[in-house]
């Protein structure tokens, strides 16, 4: 039941045209290595977190703003202090 609710709710964010995976992000972990952020598992947190930004506002889904927050969060990350 509880399975059933989720995959409606992902088709229907869909179906509004919301960004709900990571293949829906404007910007990918190839973009981030162009912006100087290396390859890894810092890559998939950045994502990860650019992700939930856009869930909260999916206006946020451009490759401009994301690279912007991208580039903050790296430089915020606790491995560039």
């Amino acid at each position: 039941e509880r399975a059933r609710e989720l995959s409606e709710l992902i088709k229907a964010s869909e179906e509004m045209g919301e960004c709900v995976t990571l293949r829906e992000l404007a910007i990918d972990g190839k973009r981030l290595s162009e912006l100087g952020i290396p390859r890894g598992k810092i890559t998939g947190k950045i994502l990860e977190a650019l992700l939930d930004t856009v869930i909260s506002d999916p206006a946020l889904n451009r490759d401009d703003i994301l690279c912007e927050l991208g580039v903050k969060i790296y430089k915020n990350s606790p491995q560039n202090a």
